[in-house]
């Protein structure tokens, strides 16, 4: 998995566009419906979606925005400083 992450990231200079890549190589490595990749703003108060990919629904998203006052998810992971895994 390593491997192909690496070859795919360095056929591209584009970050977002590397950053797909990686989504779609952990969608397929661990069997998963999406993965979003997502960094926090600058003023630490929402997540910025840069990347995702989805083997079952749309892809949109990239760009928006969600305040962490708005969810009470990423506010547990913000106060915790742990990873977060949804599962049904």
């Amino acid at each position: 998995m390593i491997n192909r992450i690496v070859t795919r990231a360095t056929a591209t200079l584009g970050v977002r566009k590397n950053l797909t890549e990686i989504a779609q190589e952990i969608t397929s490595a661990f069997s998963l419906e999406a993965v979003t990749i997502s960094l926090l703003t600058t003023a630490r108060d929402a997540m910025d979606v840069i990347a995702n990919f989805s083997e079952t629904s749309s892809t949109e998203g990239v760009g928006s925005l969600h305040p962490l006052s708005e969810n009470p998810v990423l506010q547990a992971i913000m106060e915790s400083g742990k990873p977060y895994v949804m599962t049904d």
